[in-house]
Formats: structure tokens, C-alpha cells, sequence
């Protein structure tokens, strides 16, 4: 956590000369991005919404494949809690702004199932009829 306000402090100070020449991507949004999807690799599922969520907000308005991956991630941790209506409004949010876009970075996020969506604990038992199994 200190880290993060650390490196939330260098950005609000804003680029200097010193600031190596790769570095001109960061800023607040990409640092709550990254935190967030390190809580949501970790399963702290309520905290990487909240990072995703305030990195999604403090994003410039224009890194729209940003701010949809952010979104991705977000449904993710929503589905992954449970959930399920945060989940479907993000990822329509999210798949909304995709659609203006031409991402390889988003097809995969955006264009595949949910494979690590919550399973049920035991399978359903299939219905049976009164008078037995059918001849």
C-alpha cells in the first residue's frame, strides 16, 4: 500500500527531466490499473473493483482500449464475487467501447467466455419422472 501511495504522490508531482523516456505512459489511471489487476490475480476480488473502478475514472478520456480492458478486468472481479449483475453492466460497458476499436489486446477479454466464472458446488441432478427412468 505504501508503494502505491508513493508512486501516486511521483505521479501527481508530474513528469521531470529525470524521468526515464519509457516512462511516459504512467500516471494515476495505469497505477490503479495495475494495482487492480494484481488484487484480481491474487482473488481480492472487492479491492480490484474498487482500483479498476477508480483507474477506469482517472483514465484519460480518450485511452478508450484502456479504459475498456480496466472494464474487463472489473466484470471479471464482479463475476468472480458473485455478482452478477455488476458483472453483465461492466463487461456491456466494456464490450461498448471495444466496439469502436480494432484491439488484439481486447479480442481476447472481450471475445471469449467467462472460463473462470463461479461453478456450482455440486452439478444439478437431472429430474427424474415418478414411475422410474424412460424405457
Amino acid at each position: 500500500m505504501i508503494r502505491r501511495i508513493q508512486a501516486a504522490e511521483l505521479c501527481a508531482g508530474g513528469r521531470s527531466e529525470s524521468d526515464p523516456h519509457w516512462l511516459y505512459w504512467i500516471n494515476e489511471g495505469e497505477i490503479r490499473g495495475q494495482a487492480g489487476s494484481c488484487y484480481l490475480d491474487l482473488g481480492d476480488h472487492a479491492r480490484a473493483v474498487e482500483s479498476l473502478t477508480a483507474a477506469e475514472a482517472a483514465i484519460n478520456s480518450t485511452e478508450l482500449r484502456t479504459r475498456a480492458q480496466f472494464l474487463t478486468r472489473a466484470a471479471t472481479a464482479h463475476l468472480r464475487m458473485g455478482d452478477i449483475e455488476a458483472a453483465c453492466a461492466t463487461a456491456h460497458d466494456a464490450l461498448s467501447r471495444a466496439e469502436q476499436l480494432q484491439s488484439a489486446r481486447l479480442n481476447e477479454p472481450c471475445g471469449s467466455s467467462p472460463t473462470n466464472s463461479p461453478r456450482p458446488a455440486t452439478p444439478p441432478t437431472p429430474p427424474t419422472s415418478p414411475s422410474g427412468p424412460p424405457p
